[in-house]
């Protein structure tokens, strides 16, 4: 669940879909039930927030695409 926000970083940046209905379709049920949990939601990050930081990291150290 830490790692929830990072997803869409990872999806946004390497234009890679993670194939959830296909391979993972109990951990992305599992995933949304523990996101509707309000003690997890206020502790994670915002996904757009992490995103923008996933860019800034990527422009620091990564030289080319």
């Amino acid at each position: 669940i830490p790692n929830t926000p990072w997803f869409y970083a990872l999806e946004t940046l390497a234009k890679w879909k993670i194939p959830w209905d296909g391979e993972f379709p109990r951990l992305q049920g599992w995933m949304k039930r523990c996101l509707e949990r309000e003690s997890i939601k206020k502790i994670l990050q915002d996904p757009l927030k992490v995103s923008e930081y996933a860019i800034q990291l990527r422009e620091a150290f990564v030289t080319s695409d």
